[in-house]
Order: C-alpha cells, then sequence, then structure tokens
C-alpha cells in the first residue's frame, strides 16, 4: 500500500467522524420547544357582536381560547362599562351578553384577561 492510497483510506475513514452532524437524520434531531405562553393576547381573543331582534339589538362579547391553559377575562364594551367575568379552557369558545335592547348595532369589545395559573 503506498503512503497515498493510506492517507486516503484515512480521510475518507475519518471524514465521518469529523463531520457526524452531517450524516444525522431527521429523526435523530430532538423536538422543537415549544415557547411559553407570556402574553395571552397572543393565543386568546375577544370580539363583540351583535343581535337583531325584536326590541333592539343585543350585544356579545365572545372569548376564543387557543391558549394550553384556561383563560379568564373581565370584559365589557364601549356601550356597557359593567365588566362582567368570562373564562374560557384550552381549545374552547364562550360568550356573555352584555346589553339587550340596545338601539346601537355598532359595539366595541374591551377585556383585562389572564391565564390560569
Amino acid at each position: 500500500m503506498t503512503w497515498r492510497t493510506a492517507l486516503l483510506s484515512l480521510v475518507i475513514s475519518s471524514g465521518f467522524n469529523l463531520f457526524p452532524a452531517a450524516f444525522a437524520s431527521a429523526e435523530d434531531e430532538p423536538p422543537p420547544r415549544r415557547k411559553p405562553v407570556s402574553d395571552v393576547t397572543s393565543c386568546a381573543k375577544v370580539t363583540a357582536s351583535t343581535r337583531y331582534e325584536a326590541y333592539g339589538y343585543t350585544h356579545v362579547v365572545e372569548l376564543k381560547n387557543a391558549c394550553p391553559k384556561a383563560v379568564f377575562c373581565q370584559v365589557w364594551t364601549d356601550v356597557d362599562s359593567t365588566k362582567l367575568p368570562l373564562k374560557a379552557e384550552p381549545g374552547k369558545t364562550e360568550s356573555v351578553v352584555t346589553r339587550k335592547g340596545s338601539p346601537s348595532r355598532a359595539v366595541v369589545a374591551q377585556s383585562e384577561c389572564t391565564l390560569e395559573k
């Protein structure tokens, strides 16, 4: 065996040991870590809507929870400033009626929400 053949054999055999990451499969990689939810507004959404009924508009505030934990909110609207409690479990949507018989069909929801511990 010549020195060139020996050197080539050494380079080829050690190349797989020097660069193991280049030959790693996707199965060898750890799963990506989820970032902890620190801001409830990133996964929960509060919206308002109206329904017309015989005597006026009914205002409804809805909470959609896509967070990993339950979300608790105090909700109100620009028409009625009375704060009402609203809670939704993970993956659920809950709603509360804030006013019935309103002459206003335009309504904007306001909220203060926290993740349950």
